[in-house]
């Protein structure tokens, strides 16, 4: 029976997909276009608020900071929604089918891992399923996401306002930059949520010194709410927490529990979320380093090159953490968390640039110096090519190149190859520049 189950969420797995692709390839030129002209729009946007900062603080002094916040949300998030699915009636993209299909399953009365396929956590697909119950729309989910981004993003102003002068500034550029605005309106992408999880964390120690079981509950409520990629992040932030034992013990009372239910429901389906880890996408080093090996030419090398990742991923960001171990836990934890997940952008097979909106809000308070021009120059190339290389990519419908020969097979393919460089590039620069901040903090 769990034979024939298998084969049955294969299908309908590679149903999606295909529906989904020839869905996408519809507008294509279109929306690449758009893209870049948003992309180009935001970059003058940030030039503005960055070199010309009276503007923000005349606005400020008007309105309010926390006024001029919700205004900016408003105009940069809910407008462009409206306008792009009640005036231009477009269909949501990315993520949106699929979690559309996981809605539709559990409206019909099904459970996770047994009557419809997921890679999220167990109770990712009902939370997802809340707004459909008031609007019957796959347009929904995405506003959900929206409205869970726009809390993060307001809490993290939140968050940071006391210790830094810029915070406005950097809440603002945030939502100005296209690549977060189009990752969450046209992506519907969730990411974000680990840094709403790594929030509620800081929000817990600034006002408690107690380092043990309630982060774990914390923690671990991320592996039942969200996704299990939460677990990369276990082992480098247990470097800094003091109370191990308690923090295991918090994690133990959310996870045992949830596992024991899980297995009496759906048996050893649970494990499903893992098998999304062995899918090769691109940027990532191994999507590279490829046309040199030509290992992808061999289903059966990717379950070994994803755990060479998951060991390169978790080594360099326990590595990370142990050399800088004797600092303070708030201090660490949000750098800590942008190199753990930066090194996943970075060395596992199943990573895309897409990945980059789990750190993007707190690589830009914690590491961007918006004084130095260096770091501003990075900061929008980078948003230029979490815009462009994911589009490329599913243009030329997910190309993994296996030798040279396909690299340089037509024009398109070398700029997806060049993009996926360029990208990975970006991936080390963001985790040695956190590292470097680390050091001197």
């Amino acid at each position: 029976m769990v034979t024939l189950h298998t084969q049955w969420l294969k299908f309908s797995y590679l149903e999606v997909i295909q529906t989904t692709l020839s869905f996408l390839m519809i507008p294509t030129l279109t929306v690449f276009y758009v893209k870049l002209i948003a992309t180009f729009g935001s970059s003058i946007g940030v030039f503005l608020i960055v070199f010309y900062k009276k503007i923000l603080q005349n606005l400020e002094q008007k309105f309010g900071s926390k006024t001029l916040l919700l205004l900016t949300i408003t105009l940069l998030r809910f407008v462009p929604f409206c306008i792009i699915y009640f005036v231009l009636l477009q269909e949501p993209r990315g993520d949106v089918p699929f979690f559309w299909y996981k809605v539709k399953a559990v409206l019909n009365g099904g459970l996770v891992y047994k009557d419809f396929w997921s890679y999220h956590a167990p109770l990712f697909s009902y939370i997802i399923t809340l707004p459909v119950l008031f609007w019957h729309s796959s347009k929904s989910i995405v506003l959900l996401m929206m409205l869970v981004e726009a809390t993060i993003v307001f809490q993290t102003y939140i968050y940071y306002k006391k210790s830094q002068s810029d915070t406005l500034l950097k809440t603002i550029l945030y939502l100005v930059l296209s690549a977060p605005m189009i990752m969450v309106l046209l992506g519907g992408q969730e990411d974000i949520w680990f840094w709403g999880l790594a929030l509620i964390m800081l929000f817990y120690l600034q006002n408690n010194k107690k380092e043990g079981f309630i982060l774990g509950t914390i923690y671990a409520s991320g592996l039942v709410f969200i996704k299990a990629t939460l677990v990369f992040w276990l082992l480098p932030l247990l470097v800094f927490i003091k109370n191990k034992r308690d923090f295991l013990l918090g994690i133990t009372v959310v996870g045992v529990p949830t596992l024991v239910v899980m297995y009496a429901l759906v048996g050893m389906l649970f494990l499903m979320p893992i098998q999304h880890t062995s899918s090769p996408m691109s940027p990532n080093l191994f999507s590279i380093c490829m046309p040199f090996f030509g290992l992808f030419s061999k289903l059966e090398n990717y379950k070994i090159i994803n755990w060479i990742g998951l060991v390169m991923s978790i080594g360099l960001s326990f590595l990370l953490s142990f050399k800088v171990r004797n600092k303070p836990l708030r201090t660490l934890l949000p750098l800590c968390f942008i190199w753990t997940f930066a090194s996943i952008n970075l060395f596992q097979i199943s990573a895309m640039g897409y990945y980059a909106f789990v750190y993007f809000l707190p690589f830009i308070f914690e590491v961007i110096d918006l004084k130095l021009k260096r770091d501003l120059s990075f900061l929008l190339a980078f948003n230029l090519l979490l815009v462009v290389e994911p589009f490329v990519y599913t243009y030329l419908q997910n190309p993994l190149f296996t030798s040279f020969a396909e690299v340089v097979k037509s024009p398109l393919y070398f700029l997806q190859y060049l993009l996926q460089i360029f990208n990975v590039f970006g991936f080390v620069w963001v985790i040695y520049k956190t590292y470097q901040k680390a050091t001197t903090a």
